[in-house]
């Protein structure tokens, strides 16, 4: 009975060691079996999230490189201060089948680069248990298998290599040598319009200044100093011709474009005030306090001074680029834009381009002056043409199909939109008591100009001329300078005395002063402008 007991307890033992064995081998098992499952659902995560990373890094690349293309074939070479300036203020206002085209454009090809990678791993998660003897097929399938375990570092990699063309492709490495170089060229020759001596005639005259866009003396034969197969701009030639017109030569031959003058707002800049329109590295705007340039006194502020009224007609949306904040900063401009033209009716809505076309425009311009003239006070109306504009400009119903190229035809019509308005003013009664100015506010951007008008050599140049001015020039041709000049000989053309005949960086062409640019060279002056400033940032710009 004893040894039963005993067997008994020992049976009993073993049984509940067996127990306890079983139960510590399936908890070991469902350990196992939930650390298998954190495991594998790491591993998921990790593919997923290596997943996603190759998509956007793939679809950035795509986007980058297509942004380098597309703007190229849009706006030319153009510097990277415009492109930073754009980052920089608002874009309300631009032209919104200009920025749509880039998305259009790019869509299908980041649909292919995501259609590609997604492809890839469903070839490769579908093939890669099958035995292939085939050895295309087996080679694809190691080339798969490569992508596949390897598509993080190969799109960074893509990324990296996209990134660095971008940088040279938009010249952002010149940027960034000029911005780290320093010049003196403010300290040397900058004239504060603000401090300078500047006396007003007895008799105000009258300003409007056409400010055409793209306007380049570039536009004409090469007998009248362009570098077409003919003249596109015969009226234009004949206005410069028997009127007062600076040039380089004895031809239309005029301004030269400078680094910070060459997109509309710095055009407008550098005519009105004198100075180039640069950002310095580390800001995120144009000016401290939401001021645009808040340390220049540009020509309308000198007007408002003695009794002008102020105007700018533009045919788009006033704030496009900080348009509205400069003019209304600068001279409490009134602005008639694409909104005024829609609240009184002129136009019903967008034409498609960047907001009413010049035939419009320069109607409006004639009820506009007319209203002015009407006043006791002179009046001083810039009309800002937009039909040359990049890419390829506007055919407004104005235009017909006399050559053989759409961007001539609009040349050719522009010449004539501007000479029947030039004809218009000059039948007025408010003729004799004004100057009118028509000149290019820079250099056309659209590509064609560049790559298939221009020939290797050439020096293009920006178009002027000034009507009914009772001052004559000492010396008209054989002259180096730039369009910030037009802003004291503007004045000048008025009746202004100017001190010194320098406002800003800008020279009076009708004195016999030296430009800056004819005092120390084209070549150092347009080395010089491009080059950060400590005078400017902290006394124009307004940032230090």
């Amino acid at each position: 009975m004893k040894n039963q007991k005993i067997n008994k307890v020992d049976e009993n033992i073993i049984i509940k060691n067996s127990t306890e064995e079983n139960t510590t081998d399936e908890n070991a098992t469902n350990k196992n079996t939930t650390e298998n499952t954190a495991n594998e659902n790491k591993k998921y995560e990790i593919k997923v999230w290596k997943c996603i990373l190759s998509v956007v890094f793939a679809i950035l690349s795509v986007m980058l490189v297509y942004l380098l293309v597309w703007s190229k074939y849009i706006f030319g070479n153009v510097p990277f201060a415009q492109v930073l300036f754009h980052v920089m203020v608002p874009l309300e206002g631009t032209d919104s089948s200009i920025i749509a085209s880039y998305f259009y454009g790019v869509a299908p090809w980041v649909a292919l680069m995501i259609a590609i990678i997604i492809g890839t791993g469903v070839i490769y998660h579908f093939v890669k248990e099958k035995k292939f003897k085939n050895k295309i097929l087996k080679l694809i399938l190691r080339i798969n298998k490569f992508l596949v375990r390897k598509m993080v570092p190969f799109t960074s990699f893509l990324l990296a290599i996209v990134l660095i063309v971008n940088f040279f492709g938009f010249g952002i490495h010149f940027w960034l040598i000029d911005r780290f170089d320093s010049t003196t060229l403010y300290e040397d020759y900058y004239v504060d319009a603000a401090e300078a001596n500047i006396k007003a005639p007895e008799k105000k005259k009258n300003l409007i200044f056409v400010l055409s866009e793209s306007l380049e003396a570039s536009f004409a034969d090469e007998k009248n100093g362009g570098c077409m197969d003919r003249n596109y701009m015969p009226r234009l030639t004949e206005l410069a011709i028997n009127n007062t017109h600076f040039s380089r030569n004895d031809t239309l031959a005029g301004a030269v474009e400078v680094e910070g003058t060459g997109w509309t707002i710095a055009a407008m800049v550098a005519q009105m005030s004198g100075v180039p329109l640069m950002l310095p590295i580390g800001r995120n705007a144009y000016g401290k306090y939401g001021e645009f340039l808040p340390g220049i006194t540009s020509m309308g502020e000198i007007l408002k001074k003695y009794g002008y009224n102020n105007e700018i007609i533009i045919g788009s949306k006033r704030e496009f680029a900080g348009v509205d904040t400069f003019f209304e900063q600068h001279g409490e401009y009134e602005i008639f834009d694409y909104y005024t033209a829609l609240d009184e009716e002129y136009v019903t809505g967008h034409n498609g381009f960047w907001g009413i076309d010049d035939n419009d425009l320069l109607q409006i311009a004639k009820d506009e002056i007319n209203e002015l003239a009407a006043k006791d006070e002179p009046f001083n109306v810039i009309v800002n043409t937009i039909d040359l504009h990049t890419p390829g400009g506007y055919v407004c119903e104005d235009c017909y199909y006399e050559y053989n190229h759409e961007y001539k035809n609009i040349i050719a019509c522009q010449d004539r939109q501007l000479a029947r308005f030039v004809e218009w003013c000059q039948e007025q009664d408010f003729y004799e008591d004004t100057v009118i100015v028509v000149a290019g506010d820079h250099l056309s951007m659209a590509p064609v100009v560049k790559n298939e008008f221009t020939p290797d050599g050439y020096d293009r140049s920006v178009y002027n001329v000034i009507i009914n001015s009772d001052l004559e020039p000492v010396n008209a041709t054989d002259r180096q300078f730039t369009t910030m000049d037009m802003f004291p000989t503007v004045l000048a053309s008025l009746g202004f005395e100017i001190e010194g005949d320098r406002l800003g960086l800008g020279t009076n062409l009708y004195s016999d002063r030296k430009t800056v640019m004819e005092e120390i060279g084209k070549k150092k002056f347009m080395d010089e402008i491009s080059k950060n400033s400590k005078l400017y940032n902290k006394e124009i710009l307004g940032t230090q």
